[in-house]
């Protein structure tokens, strides 16, 4: 995976907090810490916005207007964020 360096100026207070993190949970950096937090956000994100697309077609479903099943309409959704995401990267 291709990595590219971020330099990110903290406040005292959150920087000693990633200090201590790195001190009582055994990463080797602030750098690592900090990825450690961001892997975890990414992943909730992730779970959150599974539960919502489910919800939604849970509602989609009672309303008995559609005649996808639930599987189609997933896979229909996958594409449709894989091109949102992919469309995000470039324009970043």
């Amino acid at each position: 995976m291709a990595t590219e360096r971020v330099n990110t100026s903290l406040p005292e207070t959150i920087s000693a907090f990633v200090k201590r993190q790195v001190q009582v949970g055994g990463f080797s950096s602030n750098a690592d810490y900090v990825r450690h937090v961001l892997r975890k956000e990414m992943k909730r994100t992730k779970q959150e916005q599974i539960v919502w697309l489910n919800q939604e077609l849970a509602e989609s479903e009672k309303s008995g207007l559609c005649d996808e099943t639930p599987d189609e309409i997933r896979a229909g959704l996958k594409k449709v964020v894989k091109k949102a995401v992919a469309d995000r990267k470039e324009s970043i």
